[in-house]
């Protein structure tokens, strides 16, 4: 069941601008592919709140190809970004697009089960996250 209007929906994406000529072509890939990346109009959304709230810390809980977690860096360039997946080899791509783009030392990308990898980065004493992505 579609709880959107596709009217409502078309018209909201055809204001999408990407952050970046990068992130638009990895957007074009996942959508090609059907990899579970952030929407356009949540994308759109977020634009509005990351500019607002200017998070120093994130967490994301499903990294799939690193997109988000590169939209992030791009749109809170002093932000340290924790991003976990369980899927190896989407974990694998997104370390590949996560190094290809430069960020390594930004995005901290961890594989395992999103619980596990919370539990160790709280005992390592790194919490109090300003912004979380599931």
């Amino acid at each position: 069941m579609n709880i959107t209007n596709d009217i409502v929906t078309e018209y909201l994406t055809s204001f999408y601008r990407a952050v970046s000529e990068e992130l638009a072509l990895l957007r074009e890939i996942g959508e090609r592919d059907r990899v579970p990346i952030i929407l356009r109009e949540t994308e759109m959304y977020l634009n509005t709140l990351l500019s607002l709230t200017r998070p120093k810390k994130i967490l994301e809980i499903g990294t799939a190809i690193g997109y988000s977690a590169l939209y992030y860096a791009e749109m809170c360039p002093a932000a340290e970004i924790y991003t976990i997946e369980k899927d190896e080899a989407a974990w694998n791509a997104a370390r590949h697009n996560i190094s290809a783009a430069g960020k390594t030392v930004q995005i901290h990308s961890l594989f395992g089960d999103g619980q596990e990898q919370i539990e160790k980065l709280r005992d390592q004493g790194c919490c109090d996250f300003d912004f979380v992505f599931i």
